[in-house]
């Protein structure tokens, strides 16, 4: 896997069989995390008949990842609609993307980890969406690098601490267990 694309489901606060079928993983609005229906593997390049379609043109070696939210929402007059996003919701998200980068390798860069709405403008691909260019606090939706490089600074301290955690020596383990 190569990159990240957040998203927002325009649903409600859990994840529906439609939203585990369209993301590879999601958080709903309790901070709960909720895999999707296929793994990110799925969308390894070349992609087949099975991968997930979460951001048109954009999927290949693509992570999505999903808030569960903002159904009945609208961007211009903005109205967050009826299950905004929280931010304990969207903290809970960039931990898991960090986790992700670090799994799968991915740096946190422009290129690399983005919100969905930054993609057909930088990149050409899919169709234009606002999503995640709102977070609570707001009165209005923000700018789309903006709003993911927000997101790309939260991400990359969440890996930051992920990596400071010392990690237990394999030998250690084996130790205390014929201790």
């Amino acid at each position: 896997m190569r990159r990240l694309v957040l998203h927002w489901t325009g649903g409600g606060p859990r994840p529906n069989p439609k939203d585990l079928r369209s993301y590879h993983a999601l958080v709903a609005q309790d901070s709960e995390r909720h895999d999707g229906d296929k793994p990110p593997e799925a969308n390894r390049s070349p992609l087949g008949g099975g991968y997930v379609r979460h951001t048109g043109g954009f999927n290949s070696d693509a992570i999505g990842l999903a808030l569960c939210g903002m159904n009945g929402a609208r961007e211009r007059p903005f109205h967050p609609g009826g299950y905004p996003i929280n931010a304990a919701q969207y903290e809970e998200a960039c931990r898991w993307a960090a986790e992700f980068c670090e799994t799968y390798r991915i740096k946190v860069t422009r290129n690399k980890v983005l919100i969905h709405s930054e993609v057909l403008p930088r990149f050409g691909a899919g169709i234009p969406k606002w999503d995640v260019n709102w977070l609570p606090g707001m009165s209005r939706p923000g700018d789309p690098v903006e709003m993911g490089d927000a997101f790309r600074a939260r991400v990359q301290a969440h890996l930051e601490t992920l990596r400071a955690v010392p990690k237990p020596h394999p030998l250690l383990a084996c130790i205390r267990r014929h201790t």
